[in-house]
């Protein structure tokens, strides 16, 4: 523990704290059974600062993939197999900080680890997120979460669906959904959990949305905070929910409109998907 005091005065602690209420949350929640779901946090301002003081940890790993618009940065992440309702139990554990080399082919740890942990089987899907996202939002996006939200998922099992079905059924079920999701939901077809063609559809998709959908597995969201990526996951999840709820008595015919989503969207001056709304 003396280890982790040490590093945590280097200014990190508010992120790891955060990190540690958002685990503790996914728990709750229901959607992070066992090892399932990851977070990772591109690290910038005084955080990226601090985490550049820390030494190296350890040695350089190859990527299976080069990430060079990633090269130097800095990320803190959940680490392979861990159990998200431990990690505010033993943060310096189940979390780690890593840097990526100077070409984006490779990552050596920082901080954290303790145990000989490595950074989540997802790491290829999140460092593809944030490339797209970090392009998309010109730097400002920092924060990838991935859960098993099971309403979203059990969606998926209903329809064959894509971004547009998918975001279409979601914005007829919340009056708002329309404005946290202005370019719609993205949607990645089933694919092997951290495979390197699922992790690049999950970067194209990224490219276009804020938060996506894969397909009988989980979500990713995406933002500018932590905030702004786990209240992503939280209102899809929650809006399937609704959706199934009322299927379940009945079929839903009884959807807001096209028209009221227009109307919706002119009030709070969204620029909505045209290619999904007319």
């Amino acid at each position: 523990m003396q280890r982790m005091e040490q590093k945590m005065n280097q200014g990190l602690e508010g992120i790891i704290r955060a990190v540690c209420k958002t685990t503790h949350d996914l728990w709750t929640l229901g959607w992070a059974e066992a090892n399932g779901g990851n977070i990772s946090w591109r690290l910038g301002g005084a955080d990226e600062d601090a985490a550049k003081a820390l030494p190296a940890a350890g040695e350089w790993v190859k990527l299976p993939r080069q990430f060079p618009s990633l090269a130097g940065e800095y990320f803190l992440v959940t680490t392979s197999g861990s159990y998200l309702r431990n990690v505010e139990l033993m943060p310096e554990n189940l979390l780690g900080i890593v840097q990526l080399a100077a070409d984006g082919a490779a990552w050596r740890p920082v901080w954290g680890f303790v145990g000989g942990g490595k950074p989540t089987s997802e790491f290829s899907a999140h460092l593809g997120s944030h490339a797209a996202i970090k392009r998309k939002s010109i730097g400002r996006d920092r924060v990838v979460v991935h859960t098993h939200a099971p309403n979203a998922v059990a969606l998926t099992f209903t329809q064959q669906f894509d971004a547009r079905s998918y975001s279409r059924l979601i914005w007829s079920m919340g009056t708002e959904c329309i404005v946290v999701f202005p370019e719609g939901i993205g949607f990645v077809p089933l694919g092997v959990p951290g495979s390197l063609e699922i992790a690049a559809d999950t970067e194209r998709t990224m490219e276009k949305f804020s938060a996506l959908v894969w397909e009988h597995h989980g979500v990713f969201g995406s933002g500018a905070t932590l905030d702004d990526a786990f209240g992503r996951v939280h209102v899809i999840d929650k809006i399937a929910g609704i959706y199934l709820k009322a299927a379940a008595v009945a079929p839903v015919t009884h959807r807001i409109g096209d028209e009221m989503l227009k109307k919706i969207a002119v009030a709070m001056n969204c620029n909505y998907n045209r290619g999904f709304l007319p």
